[in-house]
């Protein structure tokens, strides 16, 4: 059986802070990734900031751990959130969009995505997951098969990385040829005031497509093919890092 969920809010939103939101979900997952020829995984710490209206997933490769400021409001906490310098996923829940940078040899560029890329199908497993019920779904996604588990005893519809469009709480996501794991380690829900501060500020306006972040970098892979350097040697980028970026 498969779906997909559509959301809707009704919500007021400032274009560079996304504030006032009453009920802030937090959440430590274990982010971890085996490339194909790599000796063994790379795993970091993320963290992942929601409220109803947007989300930061960030990936703490430089360690840098603490990226919520708390102060003290007139009405309650005030939770100020500043995304680094490390990899981190953007989600506007209004548009249903997925901000991103991914690389095309060493040039940055912004992608905007959607959640309607996950087509999950829903299975009849449970397992308890740091004390929630969580159900199992399935899902093929651009090159790879993932299982996962979501909870809706968490009222929100987040998840880590770039993973969306669940009626619920995704709490542990694994790729099933062992590339890609993430599960979570801490859950906090506060009553508090959140800031956003959107970490692409400045190239929001400038965002692409996928479908055109994956014709420049199938134009960066074919130009590599046929490069040779002065000593003789060749350079490439690979096929597919997490997500399949060239198909065979």
């Amino acid at each position: 059986m498969k779906f997909r969920f559509t959301f809707l809010f009704i919500l007021i939103i400032c274009f560079n802070i996304y504030s006032q939101e009453k009920t802030v979900l937090m959440i430590d997952y274990s982010h971890s990734t085996h490339i194909e020829g790599m000796p063994s995984a790379t795993i970091v710490k993320a963290n992942l900031v929601a409220s109803q209206v947007a989300s930061i997933y960030e990936m703490d490769y430089l360690n840098i751990s603490n990226f919520i400021d708390e102060e003290d409001g007139e009405n309650g906490p005030i939770l100020n959130v500043r995304a680094n310098k490390n990899p981190r996923i953007f989600k506007d829940f209004t548009t249903q969009s997925i901000y991103s940078v991914e690389r095309v040899f060493m040039n940055p560029f912004l992608v905007k995505d959607t959640f309607t890329i996950f087509n999950w199908s829903l299975t009849n497993v449970f397992e308890t997951i740091l004390g929630y019920k969580c159900q199992k779904v399935n899902l093929n996604y651009r090159g790879r098969d993932y299982e996962a588990f979501f909870t809706t005893e968490i009222p929100f519809n987040a998840g880590p990385w770039k993973f969306s469009g669940l009626p619920g709480c995704i709490l542990k996501v694994k790729s099933t040829d062992g590339v890609f794991e993430i599960f979570a380690e801490k859950i906090q829900i506060k009553n508090a005031v959140v800031s956003f501060e959107k970490p692409f500020v400045k190239e929001l306006d400038k965002s692409i497509s996928w479908d055109d972040f994956i014709k420049k970098y199938k134009k960066k892979y074919e130009e590599l093919q046929s490069y040779t350097g002065p000593d003789g040697g060749s350079m490439s980028i690979p096929k597919r890092k997490i997500e399949v970026l060239i198909e065979d």
